[in-house]
């Protein structure tokens, strides 16, 4: 066979493996690795290949078998071993004082210094230290990324060396080396991430020092999500960094400083949706003109985020749309950087007046125990409640199996003898969470009995997987529901977010969405009823039905309704939330989704009723981003959003909506109260619950979100 052909297929299937390396890293994907595992040894073992593509191939051997022993829980070592033999080759193949080197030193480093670190041998580590110090002995010649990267591997084996050794100058030697790489200019924000997290985990001092420390972990983390050129990049950045907010609940409260552990949760979550929250709600402090032109690059931003999520899979379509979306947004980027650099910074949040209608309860399970966070409103901004009930190996277990049980309980597809069993569980999971975390908060909040005139209301935000349990339906028998009425929040700056909106701006009319008979899905036969009930409760209210039902007519009638209600199905895409769509007349065609709807900017909102499957329903891996059909509508602009965890049937559906809205408008003697909608929910969860109280899928999925 022809070199030059050998030469030019081994080029192809290594630029193939590298796009397969690039998508597994950032998705994890352990296939995916393998498959690009495969790629670069079919290119490797191609005959007669120059020297210099042997390096290119051998450290990409180096560094995805790297990437597998990193990622993969229990790779073996073998894996380990055999990338450092190919990093070795690799250097031996090298020239000694060019950019290839410094590359092919860096990744042996990082080889080398993960294998030692397993064993446990200082020399090891001290071998990975001396590769670190070739490679920056390199400064002439090597690229500046490549150099950022070394810095981190030599602290990283600096770190794991002292550890081993006791050696406390190492340690601080280590700490100095990312302290540059953290504040570098020239550092990729993941990297400086990567650094910034490394510190924390590498300093023993705890206290101030330590707080200070993770606040600039969670500035690195803001600015890789702002900066990340694709949406993927960004939901990447916030899963790789989900373990921050461990970090931060532990480190805070072993400082004793529980107002400033909430302000680091504050700033590390919700940040897929902060900018247009934050510019949503300083709009109106700002000059007109600066005001407008933030208002539209923001929309642009999210109109392209849209276009990002909606990418058909693929990963040659991917890359070829990839280059498009990310120029553009690189592009657009900038001029929202310069202009937010005109703006005042935002006034810190009152913790005291979040509160002020009621108490916040921020509750988390994480490894170094359970704690809820009382928000209050009085002298003592946080409170902190242990609650070693809710211990994190307990919860978690808990929460998978209410999952099971929740999606047996619903589903038509199970035998009558198993939904009841698996309804017992549901009720089981009920009256743990009662006993171990509910009954202590409320308990702690001074809410002890059922009251008999007017009832306190209570904000849940629940951090990470305790998102997907329902809080306001804890209790065996009696519980949450009567003591308090509970209402839900993503995070303190959501809730000051809809507190803020402005008086409606429309003629205060509803808008209702029928679809009863969506394309590809079932019939859902009770929607009929529950319409007829509504326009009787909702006299002037708009309607659109069946075939007038479209994404277009939807988005177009939106801004003259103060409110609308939905009578849908609705599709929730767990691992791609962005998708998550209602199923509307022409919804193959042209879906509504959640990205459309964020990026809506309709000013004075009040309601929307989504009478809808499993609107509220998080993406797993990023529960504290509240991407969802209800998190939606309300960064869109409304103040009160109505959605549910789960399934619910159309039946269901219909009963909770006629009484809802029974409430809300004293039996259609008046225009809807929205700013009762909580109340109204709370009393309708009530009535359901009485008459189901052994079923409780039935009752307990509606939530209330909002001011």
């Amino acid at each position: 066979m022809d070199p030059a052909h050998d030469v030019h297929h081994a080029a192809l299937i290594t630029t193939h493996g590298m796009i397969l390396h690039r998508y597994a890293s950032r998705l994890n994907d352990q296939a995916l690795l393998r498959e690009a595992l495969e790629a670069h040894r079919r290119a490797w073992e191609l005959p007669g290949l120059p020297e210099q593509h042997q390096v290119t191939m051998l450290c990409g051997l180096t560094a995805i078998l790297t990437d597998l022993y990193s990622l993969v829980p229990g790779e073996p070592v073998t894996t380990i071993r055999e990338a450092v033999r190919h990093g070795e080759r690799a250097l031996s193949l090298a020239a000694t004082d060019d950019s290839a080197a410094s590359f092919v030193l860096n990744e042996l480093c990082r080889a080398r210094r993960l294998l030692a670190a397993t064993e446990d041998d200082a020399d090891g580590l001290r071998a990975a230290i001396a590769l670190a110090d070739r490679a920056l002995a390199l400064d002439g010649s090597a690229a500046p990324v490549t150099l950022i990267a070394v810095q981190v591997e030599r602290a990283l084996a600096q770190g794991r060396l002292a550890d081993l050794t006791h050696d406390r100058e190492l340690l601080d030697v280590a700490l100095a080396g990312l302290d540059r790489v953290v504040g570098s200019a020239d550092a990729r924000p993941a990297v400086r991430m990567r650094a910034a997290l490394t510190q924390t985990a590498l300093a023993r001092a705890g206290g101030a020092a330590a707080m200070d420390r993770l606040a600039k972990a969670v500035d690195v983390l803001r600015l890789n999500v702002v900066s990340g050129p694709l949406w993927s990049d960004r939901e990447h950045a916030l899963r790789s960094y989900s373990l921050l907010t461990e970090e931060i609940i532990s480190t805070g409260l072993a400082a004793g400083d529980p107002a400033r552990t909430v302000e680091l949760l504050e700033h590390s979550r919700g940040l897929l949706s902060e900018d247009a929250m934050d510019i949503r709600s300083d709009a109106s402090r700002l000059e007109p003109a600066l005001a407008d032109q933030l208002r539209v690059v923001s929309a642009h931003l999210r109109a392209l985020d849209a276009r990002d999520r909606a990418i058909p899979q693929g990963i040659d379509r991917q890359q070829e749309l990839d280059r498009k979306i990310a120029a553009e947004r690189v592009e657009l980027t900038a001029r929202w950087t310069e202009l937010r650099a005109t703006v005042p910074e935002p006034a810190p949040l009152d913790l005291a007046a979040i509160a002020a209608e009621g108490p916040v309860v921020m509750v988390a399970s994480v490894s170094s125990g359970a704690h809820a966070l009382l928000l209050t409103g009085d002298h003592e901004p946080v409170r902190v409640l242990d609650l070693p009930e809710l211990d994190f190996h307990t919860a978690s277990e808990r929460v998978l199996t209410f999952l099971t049980a929740r999606h047996y309980a619903t589903s038509d597809a199970y035998t009558l003898r198993v939904r009841l069993s698996a309804q017992a569980e549901v009720r089981e999971t009920l009256a743990w969470l009662w006993e171990c975390a509910a009954e202590p908060v409320l308990r702690a909040l001074g809410l002890t009995s059922t009251p008999e005139d007017t009832w306190p209301r209570l904000w849940w935000c629940p951090l990470g997987f305790l998102g997907y349990l329902p809080w306001h339906a804890a209790g065996a028998g009696a519980g949450v529901l009567d003591r308090v009425i509970s209402s839900y929040t993503a995070s303190l700056r959501a809730l000051d977010f809809v507190r803020r909106m402005p008086p409606s701006a429309g003629d205060g009319r509803t808008l209702i969405v029928s679809q009863s008979e969506p394309p590809s899905a079932a019939a859902l036969h009770g929607v009929e009823a529950e319409v007829a009930a509504l326009r009787t409760l909702l006299p002037d209210a708009t309607l659109l039905a069946g075939s007038t039902a479209t994404r277009a007519n939807v988005l177009a009638a939106l801004p003259g309704h103060a409110s609308v209600h939905l009578a849908c199905h609705a599709m929730t895409e767990v691992h791609a939330p962005g998708t998550s769509r209602l199923l509307l007349a022409d919804h193959e065609a042209a879906p509504l989704t959640v990205a459309d709807l964020a990026a809506l900017h309709l000013t004075g909102r009040q309601l929307a009723m989504l009478s809808a499957c499993s609107t509220s329903e998080v993406s797993p891996d990023l529960t504290d981003e509240s991407l969802h059909l209800t998190g939606a509508f309300q960064l869109a602009g409304f103040r009160h959003v109505i959605g549910a965890l789960w399934p619910v049937s159309d039946g269901v559906a219909g009963e909770v909506s006629r009484s809802f809205y029974g409430h809300l408008t004293g039996s259609g003697s008046h225009a809807p109260r929205t700013d009762d909608s909580a109340r109204a929910l709370h009393t309708a969860v009530r009535e359901l619950r009485e008459r189901y109280p052994a079923t409780p899928t039935i009752w307990a999925s509606y939530i209330h979100t909002g001011a």
